[in-house]
């Protein structure tokens, strides 16, 4: 049996800002800010640190057997010590936290661990520093100085539908629902304007009334902004008028098609078909139960990481890929990617600008969520905390970085295909576990809807032949409670494209990785 662990002595991190305390106290409440009593909160329960013996957390069934041949453990002491409890949905803070904690070898109470508040503190910065940059691309896309006001419109005309930007779960808005509040406003607009202009549009062909929020002159805001957004939008009366009357026709079909699948349902018997039915009712209606945040679906973490590439240098992506980089038919000329149109422009911009507001809301509010943070927040972050360290002259802390290990599509170092075959999942494990044992390392796992620390990885073959390969991890919170099957963690990575085991390590001492032609063949059968 080989069992390892790494127990090296601490070293000096940089000095983080004193917010642990505020931390363990929201960490350890029964409902955090802003939530009811008995509502469902993603986080860690009060029990203590220290609650985790570790035979019945590190082996199987809780103790050794001679039935498991080969059997392998390798645990991360520095992460079980490090590891950081969550006190809302913010998991990507509280990740990187521990991290950064178990990289360093701090225990989570040692002068200097991070802490869910400093990294939430961090990562604020670097949103900021996005909704920034989307909102000067939006300005220079609608060639006017200034688009905050448009905050004000959309803040009224949202709180009027009984939610709020960067609320929680169904009482928030997404990004393209924010959109559709500006564009009906501006078609408010536009009839407005008509109405009032000779040849005004017949009163009984005007759909529906201006957003009484919105009133006044100029309603509220800048009109060289609004004009800009009508223009670019193409509006008319006429196409404003065409566009409503689909509106009303899809949702009565809509609507209809739910009410006639429910009836259907009913009639059947089918329960189950008839409670599916009813969730659709409740969906075109607009009431329902409320959806839970998705955890880790941030800024281009739907896409392989082709843009984010290894890793991230504070925001800067590489060029961007083939797509971007086709060769013309003339030798050595680059041609760029097809001019966007001034619509898709706007879209895009838009968009793009509101995800980072919604973003914003969402983590600074009363009770965190870290849900507009991706991959890249986690790696700016880790960059944010290392900078920091230099500036402290930290020598350990200056040094940390992070980088995406395995997943699927390019820049990884381990690359999981859907056609891999046993042996090349083999190759993947053990190269996971290279990683894993690596000096000043720890792994952090971007799964479902959820950012956790892996604590240990373990390995047997029972009597039959079979090969089990699992690592422990969290599926809520951050507490080390789950062991799931290597298996799992292939499919869960091949999923989405953002979903990702990422590397976290101190950069002084780390070998330099091999190419992987030149990797030396495995044993199909080792675990």
């Amino acid at each position: 049996m080989a069992v390892s662990a790494e127990a090296r002595p601490a070293s000096t991190p940089p000095t983080a800002p004193a917010a642990a305390a505020a931390e363990a106290v929201a960490a350890d409440a029964a409902v955090p800010a802003g939530y009811r009593p008995g509502e469902k909160v993603e986080m860690d329960t009060a029990a203590g640190y220290d609650d985790m013996p570790l035979d019945p957390l590190l082996l199987p069934e809780g103790g050794l057997s001679l039935h498991h041949r080969n059997f392998a453990l390798a645990y991360n002491s520095s992460a079980l010590k490090g590891w950081v409890k969550q006190g809302s949905p913010c998991c990507a803070a509280c990740s990187t936290a521990g991290a950064w904690n178990s990289v360093l070898h701090l225990d989570r109470d040692a002068p200097g661990a991070h802490s869910q508040a400093t990294v939430l503190e961090v990562m604020a910065g670097l949103l900021r520093d996005r909704r920034d940059r989307e909102r000067a691309s939006l300005e220079r896309a609608l060639l006017v100085k200034d688009v905050d006001e448009l905050l004000a419109i959309l803040t009224a005309r949202v709180e009027k539908t009984g939610k709020m930007v960067g609320g929680r779960k169904a009482a928030g808005v997404k990004p393209k629902e924010c959109v559709a509040h500006i564009r009906q406003h501006c078609m408010d607009m536009v009839l407005e304007k008509a109405a009032a202009a000779p040849g005004a549009v017949p009163e009984e062909a005007a759909p529906l009334p201006a957003d009484p929020a919105a009133a006044g002159p100029g309603f509220g805001m800048p009109e060289n902004v609004w004009e800009s957004l009508i223009d670019a939008w193409a509006m008319t009366p006429e196409t404003v008028h065409a566009e409503r009357e689909e509106e009303r026709r899809q949702g009565a079909l809509t609507a209809a098609a739910a009410a006639a699948a429910l009836a259907v349902a009913a009639a059947a018997g089918s329960f189950e078909r008839a409670d599916a039915a009813e969730g659709a009712m409740a969906t075109v209606k607009g009431d329902g139960e409320e959806e839970e945040e998705e955890e880790g679906r941030g800024f281009d973490d739907d896409e392989d990481d082709e843009e984010l590439v290894a890793t991230v240098n504070m925001g800067k992506k590489k060029p961007a890929g083939k797509a971007a980089r086709k060769t013309s038919g003339k030798a050595g000329v680059k041609k760029g990617p097809p001019k966007k149109d001034l619509q898709t422009l706007v879209n895009e911009s838009l968009t793009a600008w509101l995800r980072a507001v919604i973003a914003l809301a969402q983590l600074t509010r009363a009770a965190p969520s870290t849900a507009g943070i991706g991959n890249w927040g986690i790696l700016q972050a880790m960059n944010v905390l290392a900078e920091a360290a230099a500036a402290e002259e930290n020598p350990s802390g200056m040094r940390v970085k992070g980088s995406v290990l395995m997943g699927r599509g390019s820049g990884v170092a381990i690359k999981v295909k859907a056609t891999d075959d046993a042996a090349a999942a083999a190759k993947q494990w053990h190269q996971l576990r290279q990683a894993f044992d690596a000096p000043n390392s720890a792994l952090l796992f971007h799964l479902t809807n959820h950012y956790a620390l892996v604590f240990a990885m373990r390995s047997w073959t029972t009597p039959d032949g079979a090969v089990n390969r699992e690592i422990l991890t969290a599926r809520k919170g951050q507490r080390p409670n789950t062991w799931l099957p290597f298996e799992r963690v292939r499919e869960i990575v091949l999923g989405w494209g953002g979903y990702k085991v990422m590397q976290i390590v101190d950069q002084e001492g780390q070998p330099e990785p091999a190419p992987e032609a030149a990797a030396a063949p495995l044993p199909d059968a080792a675990p």
